[in-house]
């Protein structure tokens, strides 16, 4: 078959029934579903076994976090390509054939995605309003550099050969939810290009139990050290070490600025300190000079920044 769509299940059973009704009704219908049980205590699994479709399996293991569940579905896929869904988003009914669109013009690629939309309902997630034009497909050869600053896709609009996720298996780091799916994303494009179609066809619903809190995005993601640490180390490929070194040196300027929003300037300056690759950059200075600002001055800043630049 053609596509896998792995599903982490871990208590989102209010969510779910709508999430694999965007799936099944997909306009391409060469997929199975792999729901991965993640130890849930709700009646997501029953649910999803009680759809009666044969195309929908249920695995289930005990409680190890979404980067172990992720893991799961790829060790049990069976499709030439997995597509991530979490259980709590949705797609529109031409994702998958959009995919495949993308891998006819770039059959080289190992990595696909699209846009997606932000929706703080599940009534916002309709796709019927949603205009789904076709868009010139962009070929990412470099997914460090165009990555910072914009939020191009996210796990739920991406999917990967499944033969190149089992040769870098664990592809998510065991334990971590948070910037484990985006550590997974950059590494894989460091051997692949990723054919990205900005149309946006996958709904993201912010829940009040999303595994990224926001107390948890005042604090460096684990994978960004790893990554200075193989930039150091020369693991990444040559003609990628400076984008991704400005990478992680821009990931920690905003990590600051997210401090400094919040009041926390012991923590912004350790950030700061960390980013010293951006030091030339104007936006490490810049920074330097919210530092004595309130707090509410810098929420501003950021706000008006982002409308400016989204």
């Amino acid at each position: 078959m053609k596509f896998s769509v792995v599903v982490p299940l871990y208590n989102k059973a209010p969510y779910l029934a709508a999430t694999l009704a965007s799936v099944r009704s997909q306009s391409c219908d060469d997929y199975e579903v792999i729901v991965v049980d993640d130890g849930s205590t709700d009646s997501g699994p029953e649910l999803a076994r009680s759809l009666g479709d044969t195309r929908v399996r249920v695995v289930a293991q005990r409680n190890a976090g979404v980067s172990a569940a992720r893991n799961r579905g790829i060790a049990e896929a069976l499709g030439e390509w997995v597509a991530f869904l979490d259980a709590d988003d949705w797609w529109h009914p031409g994702y998958l054939a959009a995919l495949l669109r993308a891998e006819s013009a770039h059959p080289q690629a190992g990595m696909l995605a699209t846009g997606y939309r932000n929706v703080m309902h599940e009534a916002d997630a309709r796709f019927e309003p949603w205009a789904a034009p076709e868009r010139a497909l962009e070929c990412i050869d470099d997914l460090y550099a165009r990555w910072h600053g914009n939020r191009l896709m996210f796990t739920s609009s991406i999917a990967v050969r499944a033969e190149t996720l089992r040769a870098m298996q664990p592809c998510f780091a065991v334990g971590e939810s948070l910037g484990e799916d985006l550590e997974a994303w950059l590494r894989l494009a460091e051997h692949t290009p990723v054919i990205y179609n900005p149309a946006p066809l996958v709904a993201r619903l912010h829940v009040p139990n999303n595994l990224a809190s926001p107390a948890a995005l005042l604090h460096e993601p684990p994978f960004l050290q790893r990554l200075e640490v193989r930039t150091r180390q020369r693991e990444v490929p040559g003609r990628l070490l400076r984008s991704a070194m400005h990478f992680v040196a821009e990931s920690r300027i905003a990590l600051a600025r997210r401090n400094l929003a919040v009041g926390d300037r012991p923590n912004a300056l350790r950030c700061l300190a960390r980013a010293w690759a951006g030091i030339l950059g104007r936006r490490w200075w810049v920074t330097i000079a919210l530092l004595p600002m309130p707090s509410q001055v810098v929420k501003r800043f950021e706000i008006r920044r982002r409308k400016i630049h989204p």
